[in-house]
C-alpha cells in the first residue's frame, strides 16, 4: 500500500467502522446500499486530525479531520467459455 501522507503518531485511532455507519449518513437506496455491504469488507478509521490528538486549535469551519481506509472485496467473475 502506498502511503500518501504521514500523520502523526499520536493521531493514530485504528477503530474498525460498521458499515451501517457509513451509508446511514448518506441515505442510499437499497441498491446502493446492498452493493456497499458486498463489495467493501472492512473500514477502518486510521486517524483522527483534532486539537486533542494533534495539539492544534481548531479554527473556523474544520473542527477535526478523520481520515479512514476501506479493504475492497474482489467479487468472482462469471468465467465465458
Amino acid at each position: 500500500m502506498t502511503v500518501a501522507y504521514e500523520f502523526p503518531k499520536k493521531a493514530y485511532y485504528g477503530k474498525v467502522m460498521p458499515k451501517n455507519k457509513i451509508y446511514a449518513y448518506a441515505n442510499p437506496r437499497a441498491r446502493i446500499t446492498g452493493l456497499f455491504v458486498r463489495e467493501v469488507d472492512k473500514i477502518t478509521w486510521e486517524y483522527k486530525l483534532s486539537p486533542q490528538t494533534i495539539n492544534v486549535p481548531a479554527s473556523g469551519f474544520v473542527k477535526e479531520i478523520q481520515a479512514v481506509s476501506y479493504t475492497h472485496l474482489t467479487l468472482p467473475t462469471k468465467r465465458i467459455v
